[in-house]
């Protein structure tokens, strides 16, 4: 079936999808007319956090998810071929007072969607608390979304209960959804990972985080007969 664009009488027989999840290069086929190209960042690292003393707390944040940008592209401006890079997931902070590592950035031609930022870590006390790791906005394409801004940890001890614990699961992206439980690592593509939590009755060692989940560039190639 050949599906028309009334306005710019163009016309294409079918379509294509082309996934790189790890750095590569694109080279367009002979017959393609334009392409759609979606970037994912990586999602960020979540924190480590020390072993807390007796009747305190202790955790890290989530990491934040990577941004999100999509363009669309004619032939004649992917000749002859187009360098991808994919963007790591950030590391986890060790257990101790150790931030998350930030995601890598996605760049295909002049798009980037750039990583999400690591969760931060917090002292043991009473009390404990932690902003989760920077979303940042991403560039170059027709449409350009900043991801989430990780889950905050924050908490207190009392009576023998600690409460709340915000890090319950993974800061989701737009390609990726979230889990319950932490740390863990970060979900499908561009997903931030929930942070470590300790309390003391109950869990005493330290904690490390986990790593956010890598970015994705998918192309979607319009093509002639």
């Amino acid at each position: 079936m050949t599906i028309s664009n009334a306005i710019n009488n163009i016309q294409f027989t079918s379509v294509n999808i082309v996934t790189f999840t790890s750095n590569g290069t694109y080279t367009p086929p002979s017959n393609l007319l334009w392409c759609q190209v979606e970037c994912m960042g990586g999602g960020g690292g979540s924190a480590g956090c020390v072993a807390p003393g007796s009747n305190q707390v202790a955790g890290g944040s989530n990491g934040a998810s990577g941004s999100y940008t999509k363009k669309v592209y004619d032939r004649s401006a992917l000749t002859p071929s187009v360098t991808v890079t994919i963007g790591g997931g950030g590391a986890g902070g060790a257990a101790g007072a150790n931030n998350g590592v930030a995601g890598g950035n996605t760049t295909f031609l002049g798009m980037t969607a750039n990583g999400g930022g690591g969760g931060l870590t917090s002292a043991a006390g009473a009390t404990s608390a932690a902003a989760g790791g920077t979303a940042n906005a991403p560039s170059g394409g027709d449409v350009n979304i900043t991801g989430n801004s990780g889950y905050l940890y924050n908490a207190a001890f009392s009576g023998g209960f600690v409460f709340p614990m915000l890090v319950a699961s993974t800061t989701p992206s737009i390609l990726g959804g979230s889990n319950q439980g932490a740390p863990l690592a970060g979900v499908l593509y561009g997903g931030g990972a929930s942070g470590a939590n300790r309390w003391n009755p109950g869990n005493t060692g330290s904690q490390a985080g986990a790593a956010g989940a890598a970015g994705i560039v998918i192309v979607t190639e319009f093509l002639a007969s």
